[in-house]
């Protein structure tokens, strides 16, 4: 019984000096983990990154009633198997036009909860009821709506899990299309790892 115990803590000691202890890393590094079955934090990232820049070179905000024009953002859905938030994706979103100039981004109209900005809409109704000025339309000139997609495949003990992450830019005056585009993201491997 004693060598049993011994044995027993002798594994533990050996598991625990293995382990490693918890350190700050980079989002977007090298070092952070990529699980095969979900989206990650540097997904969002990735996928952000790709699709701005395809809107920033496409002539989508040429011919606005304003410069710059205003978007709104509506509801990103998330069409996979695993459930994650998506307002991290918006997130990315917002501030990366914000930067860009290339837009200004509604904080009254657009998906709920931090998308929408209640106190700004107050403030702006309060302001213009002080003024006696009529209400300003606040339509925007463009709404941007996106989906989430997944594909699965597997061969032997080997998944591989593309994502498929899709934007729309509509121009709300006429009800068209003006930008749209895809951002993949492939996964492959038998379990998560750390590394991109």
């Amino acid at each position: 019984m004693k060598k049993l115990t011994f044995s027993l803590m002798a594994a533990a000691a050996l598991l625990a000096g293995c382990s490693e202890e918890a350190q700050y890393i980079d989002s977007t590094g090298t070092s952070v983990v990529v699980s095969v079955d979900k989206v990650d934090i540097q997904d969002f990232k990735i996928a952000a990154d790709g699709l701005l820049q395809s809107l920033y070179d496409s002539p989508a905000f040429t011919n606005a009633p304003r410069t710059p024009p205003i978007l709104a953002i509506s509801k990103v859905t998330n069409d996979t198997s695993t459930q994650f938030e998506t307002d991290i994706l918006l997130s990315e979103i917002r501030s990366s036009i914000t930067r860009s100039g290339k837009a200004e981004v509604s904080a009254i109209i657009g998906y709920g909860g931090r998308a929408q900005d209640e106190m700004a809409k107050e403030a702006k109704a309060a302001g213009e009821f002080e003024a006696g000025s009529a209400p300003v339309n606040l339509r925007p000139d463009f709404t941007l709506t996106g989906k989430i997609m997944e594909v699965k495949a597997s061969a032997g003990r080997t998944k591989q899990v593309t994502y498929a992450f899709q934007m729309t830019l509509v121009r709300v005056s006429t009800g068209s299309i003006v930008w749209e585009e895809q951002k993949l993201i492939t996964k492959q491997g038998t379990k998560a790892a750390v590394g991109m």
